[in-house]
């Protein structure tokens, strides 16, 4: 991820990295791309795609019925939550988009945030994909991969690595996070589907 870049030879003076307990490293990888100014300032890093995965977003509903389909989440709905604008899960904007709410769980609990708490790769792909959903969020949170969630009007909790917030989001009810799909199902977490513009459901897959 993000700190695996870090650890590149000659990289250090931008992430500030301690080489002294962490030795610089002649391969790593990540899932975001270099920018850039990344090829500008370092013309000697190559990039090569590898493999590409899932980023998800992962919930801990207690009470929710294992055999119910997943739950679903549109563009509108995920930068709203992530923005701390949507904070229930009661929501109508949240039930207004599920097809079998008889047999789901949506209890009026707030929605606790669980985000990255290190530079991520994993939160840039995020970060993006939000952003494209939403000039609000773009505005408001950015696209970097470093941890600003900034006047998010919600709890948020911060933890490190993907394996972080799948452990938070398993300790915590109520709560929301994202990771790598792999992670998600090593966690056992229940992920959720996504709506796409034209009303297509698409549920992510290894």
């Amino acid at each position: 991820s993000h700190s695996g870049i870090c650890r590149v030879k000659d990289y250090y003076s931008y992430c500030n990295w301690d080489q002294s307990t962490a030795p610089y490293a002649d391969f790593a990888t990540a899932e975001s791309t270099l920018t850039e100014q990344n090829r500008l300032r370092w013309p000697d890093l190559l990039q090569i795609p590898m493999v590409a995965q899932a980023v998800v977003i992962v919930v801990n509903l207690p009470g929710y019925d294992p055999l119910a389909p997943n739950l679903i989440l549109d563009r509108t709905t995920m930068a709203l939550i992530f923005l701390g604008k949507i904070t229930r899960w009661n929501h109508p904007a949240i039930l207004a988009l599920q097809s079998h709410t008889e047999t789901m769980f949506f209890p009026d609990k707030e929605i606790k945030i669980v985000v990255r708490k290190d530079a991520s790769g994993t939160t840039e792909v995020f970060k993006k994909t939000l952003s494209r959903f939403s000039s609000e969020f773009k505005d408001q949170i950015g696209t970097t991969p470093d941890p600003h969630w900034a006047g998010v009007n919600a709890t948020v909790l911060y933890r490190n690595g993907n394996a972080g917030i799948a452990s938070g989001v398993v300790m915590t009810e109520f709560s929301i996070g994202y990771c790598d799909l792999a992670t998600a199902v090593d966690s056992n977490l229940r992920y959720t589907d996504f709506m796409q513009r034209q009303g297509t459901i698409v549920t992510p897959e290894l």
